[in-house]
């Protein structure tokens, strides 16, 4: 399969699902980070969906305990912190990085203090 990828899904819906990482409402964060993986699944391979490409080493398709992306969205925040912990020891593009792990990671680490669940990051 190898269609090309729509302008449309690079320019407007993963612009507006990474804006939509820094939303206040933790649920709509999720909704925005599970946007970014259905799109990163369906266009991972598409060197034309450039963001896509990417974004291609946080998910695994095999296993869901080592799919970054999937568990950045858990409701647990050791779990996410767990996913911030492994995506730092990969090597990912600076794009994955600048564009989702780090407004991911920021989010998270506010939640935690104000959940005051600092502990779950060490």
């Amino acid at each position: 399969l190898n269609k090309p990828c729509p302008r449309s899904v690079e320019v407007s819906l993963l612009a507006g699902a990474k804006r939509g990482l820094r939303h206040p409402n933790p649920l709509a964060r999720a909704a925005f980070l599970k946007t970014i993986r259905i799109i990163v699944v369906a266009y991972h391979d598409h060197p034309q969906c450039e963001a896509a490409v990417a974004y291609a080493k946080l998910i695994n398709l095999d296993n869901d305990d080592l799919d970054v992306l999937s568990n950045l969205t858990h409701l647990q925040i050791h779990r996410r912190a767990r996913a911030l912990n492994r995506a730092s020891q990969m090597k990912l593009p600076v794009k994955a990085i600048c564009d989702v792990v780090l407004p991911t990671a920021m989010v998270t680490i506010e939640d935690a203090k104000k959940e005051n669940q600092h502990k779950a990051f060490h």
